[in-house]
């Protein structure tokens, strides 16, 4: 159960606060509201820009950033109506989708394919072998020609036999060559390709109809420069705040969003989808009120900076710099140590110049010396 106040940890990556479980029952119900969609209106395609992420969750165990597995959730639900008898399972993420194979495997009526770099995090459920689930791992350093021949030999004829009703797609864009937290050499070339394998099964067997969540995905520049032509990747774009195109910042204007407000949730959120003390991920304002804290204690000051979202954000150092300082001063002032130095685009230059390892173990470190306090 989620704690009364203050945060709690699951295991080293997975941090609960009190409004934890609320932000991923939300962002589950995203996705089965996704499905009911794509299933009862002329919508065939909907992506859903939700935190926390869900894949790694398994029956009994939140892991990896995730608590409830909200893409599996989502075809377990999808196989409750009428006219559903099967489903598709497809995730790209650089780590192995454990837990929607763990939920799925005794569910033959659901297909899980899933590539991942291998040997790596999780390391659980990686080499079972049986129809309906299609583990597919790649060494380190793979590049889009390998991921590509490996999907056209194991996904592809897999899902031609599964004929799904419906697709569903774990969308993770961390296998990308840029991306910090592994070692795959994808391009944006080659998510446009799996775009376009995964469209094209959909339109053959599903009449079209594909719900997308997202997964991880943590270097902005990179996202920026992936294709947008199709649909539910244009979403990830447009609410990630990560593309500078042209396109996509109309868009967000006709759509009545303010590009710098989403980028703002962008970088808020991927600074640790549960080692805050706010009310939910997509609550900024009770998000920003913790944030001034991480100043008062050795090595915060750097930390906002250098965590991904920040660090590898489109924004320029002096705009980064004042969203910083207004994110402090508006919505956290009461816990900034006194008198509060603004951050300075040059302060902010010198600390992205200086790479975070391991933001997770950097982020523990600044919890424990805050519960000291």
């Amino acid at each position: 159960s989620a704690p009364s106040e203050g945060v709690v940890p699951l295991d080293p990556d997975t941090w609960m606060s009190r409004a934890s479980m609320n932000a991923a029952r939300l962002a589950a119900g995203a996705v089965c509201n996704a499905v009911d969609d794509v299933l009862t209106t002329t919508e065939n395609r909907v992506f859903c820009a939700v935190r926390p992420p869900g894949h790694h969750a398994e029956t009994g165990s939140a892991m990896g950033f995730c608590l409830l597995n909200s893409i599996a959730i989502g075809a377990l639900h999808a196989l409750q109506q009428p006219g559903i008898e099967r489903v598709a399972i497809v995730d790209f993420d650089v780590h192995h989708g454990n837990g929607s194979v763990d939920i799925c495997q005794h569910h033959p009526e659901i297909m899980v394919c899933s590539s991942f770099q291998h040997p790596y995090y999780p390391n659980r459920l990686d080499d079972l072998d049986q129809p309906n689930i299609v583990n597919t791992p790649l060494q380190a350093g793979s590049d889009g020609d390998d991921f590509r021949r490996a999907i056209s030999n194991s996904w592809l004829p897999a899902l031609q036999r599964h004929q799904p009703d419906l697709v569903l797609v774990s969308a993770g864009f961390d296998a990308h060559q840029a991306d910090p937290l592994a070692a795959l050499n994808l391009t944006e070339a080659d998510f446009t390709w799996i775009t376009q394998q995964l469209v094209d099964v959909a339109n053959l067997h599903s009449q079209g109809r594909m719900v997308s969540t997202l997964e991880g995905g943590y270097d902005l520049n990179a996202l920026a420069g992936v294709d947008v032509s199709p649909r539910w990747v244009l979403l990830l774009l447009l609410v990630g705040g990560a593309s500078q195109a042209s396109e996509p910042i109309d868009a967000l204007s006709a759509a009545g969003v303010d590009p710098m407000q989403a980028r703002l949730n962008y970088m808020l959120n991927c600074q640790g989808c549960h080692a805050v003390d706010g009310r939910g991920l997509n609550d900024i304002p009770t998000m920003a009120d913790f944030v001034g804290k991480f100043l008062t204690v050795d090595g915060g000051r750097a930390y906002l900076v250098q965590v991904p979202g920040s660090a590898n954000s489109p924004l320029s150092d002096q705009q980064l710099a004042e969203v910083l300082n207004w994110v402090l001063l508006t919505m956290s002032q009461p816990q900034l140590p006194q008198p509060f130095e603004p951050y300075t685009a040059a302060e902010v230059n010198d600390y992205r110049k200086q790479t975070m390892s391991d933001a997770a173990a950097v982020r523990r470190d600044l919890l424990a010396q805050l519960k000291v306090q």
